[in-house]
């Protein structure tokens, strides 16, 4: 989905797809571009065509007002869960995504909770804003704080330590580090191991991306395999959401499960 803003003022656009397939923009009120001046394109990311309407959008609202201010506030970064070549022949998709956006030629792009550090070198300094993790979830995590519970944070895996450490000084709250377990000869994950988490009671999964969430059920799993039964609160929480099983499935392994940005299309799966 895209969005078109002036300040606080939404503008109104008509979006449509050709017969061929080509996707077509058109800004209803023209009207405002001429009196704002400075706006924000906002993408709140469905599929790839939202990247084909943002560019398209970008030289409609130009075509009206050449010296227009144009910023991008991109909440989920598309494609920086493939942010290398990982083997001959695939495609390198972030630095695809990031070049079409460069040529949009927006003076700042906000982005929330960078997936990958790639996407941070693919820009000029200062051009790209990453709103950080412990300020998007922090107000999640500590809503859903039991006082009566000794509670830890939990990182599915090294990467997501780094940025959880940070949270973790800011809720005084201790994080544990989990790491996945791979199948060496496939590169698959097949499993988690995690220390004893048996001396809290309340334990908060923490990272970035949920998608279909094989990683933190295994993660989940790993923790009440280790605990003798002993009761655990069992939190997720993500900065974005797109729980492509559904998030009613999860619920059957969490019992809270919150997210910043959720890109579910029905958000009553």
């Amino acid at each position: 989905m895209i969005q078109l803003f002036g300040g606080n003022e939404f503008i109104k656009l008509k979006q449509w797809t050709f017969p061929a397939g080509e996707r077509g923009i058109t800004v209803l009120e023209p009207e405002k571009v001429q009196r704002f001046k400075n706006f924000t394109v906002r993408v709140d990311f469905e599929g790839s065509d939202d990247l084909i309407d943002m560019a398209l959008l970008v030289n409609a609202t130009r075509n009206i007002e050449p010296s227009v201010h144009l910023r991008l506030c991109i909440p989920y970064f598309p494609y920086s869960r493939q942010d290398r070549v990982a083997a001959t022949g695939d495609a390198f998709a972030l630095q695809v995504a990031a070049n079409l956006i460069k040529q949009c030629d927006f003076w700042e792009i906000e982005t929330w909770d960078i997936h990958s550090d790639v996407l941070a070198g693919m820009f000029a300094p200062g051009k790209l804003k990453n709103v950080s993790q412990e300020l998007l979830v922090s107000n999640h995590v500590y809503a859903g704080l039991s006082s009566s519970r000794t509670a830890a944070l939990v990182a599915p895996d090294a990467g997501a330590a780094k940025k959880l450490f940070k949270l973790g000084a800011k809720l005084k709250l201790p994080v544990i580090e989990a790491s996945k377990v791979r199948d060496t000869s496939t590169g698959n994950i097949i499993g988690c191991s995690i220390t004893d988490t048996s001396d809290y009671g309340h334990l908060i999964i923490v990272d970035d991306i949920c998608d279909g969430g094989a990683t933190f059920i295994q993660l989940r799993n790993a923790i009440m395999g280790q605990r003798d039964n002993s009761p655990v609160k069992l939190d997720l929480v993500t900065t974005h959401g797109i729980y492509s099983k559904g998030k009613s499935l999860l619920y059957e392994y969490f019992d809270t499960i919150e997210c910043v940005n959720d890109m579910r299309k029905d958000k009553n799966v």
